[in-house]
C-alpha cells in the first residue's frame, strides 16, 4: 500500500513514465483488479502498448479479467496478446505465461481439450513448470483420463517440490493468479480421488 502511494504520487509528476508500473502493482500486489484495469487502459491509450515485467499491459489486462470473472474477455485479450507478438516477432517470442493464461481461461470456461493445448504449449517452452502440469492434471481428469491424471499431479507435485513454479521476478514475493502453492498440500487427497 505504501508503494502504491508513492507511485500515485510519482504518476502525477511523469504518467507516462510510471503509470503503467502502478497498474502492475495493482494487478500482482494489491490485487486491485478494477482500478489496474483502469489504469492499464488509460496507459494504453496514452502512450502505447508497451511492457512492464517483460510483459504486455495487455497481458495484465488479461489478468485482471481473469480475476474479475470475466473469463471470454480474459481468453480474447489473451489470444490477441499471443497473436500479435507471433506476427510481431514470431512465435518463438511468446512467453509461456502466455499460452498458460489462456489455458487457464478456456479452463474456466470448461473447455478442457484447448485449455490442455495451451498447457501443452507453456510446457514445451518450461516442460517441468509445475502449475501448468497441476491445471492440465485437473482437465485430464474432466476429460474421464484418470491415469494420466493421477501420473501428472505426481509430476507436477515433485516439479514443485523441485522448485519449477512461476519464475517470474515479482513471485518470490507476491504469488500470480493462479499460481499453486498451498494447494500441493491438499494434493495427496487430490491423488487419492483422481
Amino acid at each position: 500500500s505504501q508503494a502504491i502511494e508513492f507511485y500515485s504520487k510519482a504518476v502525477e509528476l511523469d504518467p507516462q513514465r510510471w503509470l503503467s508500473r502502478l497498474a502492475f502493482l495493482k494487478c500482482i500486489f494489491a490485487k486491485d483488479y478494477t482500478s489496474a484495469l483502469q489504469d492499464l487502459t488509460i496507459s494504453i491509450d496514452r502512450y502505447g502498448l508497451i511492457y512492464e515485467q517483460d510483459h504486455s499491459l495487455e497481458f495484465y489486462k488479461g489478468l485482471c479479467y481473469l480475476q474479475l470473472n470475466k473469463f471470454e474477455k480474459a481468453k480474447s485479450i489473451l489470444e490477441q496478446t499471443i497473436n500479435s507478438e507471433t506476427k510481431k516477432s514470431g512465435p518463438a517470442w511468446v512467453h509461456f505465461l502466455d499460452y498458460f493464461y489462456l489455458g487457464i481461461s478456456h479452463y474456466e470456461l470448461g473447455n478442457y481439450e484447448i485449455a490442455n493445448s495451451h498447457f501443452n504449449a507453456a510446457l514445451k517452452d518450461y516442460p517441468k513448470f509445475s502449475d501448468a502440469q497441476y491445471y492440465k492434471s485437473i482437465c485430464l481428469h474432466y476429460l474421464k483420463k484418470p491415469s494420466e491424471a493421477k501420473a501428472l499431479m505426481t509430476l507436477a507435485k515433485l516439479n514443485f517440490e523441485s522448485g519449477f513454479t512461476f519464475n517470474e521476478d515479482s513471485s518470490r514475493y507476491e504469488d500470480y493468479p493462479y499460481q499453486i502453492s498451498w494447494q500441493w498440500s491438499s494434493c495427496h487427497a487430490m491423488l487419492t480421488e483422481l
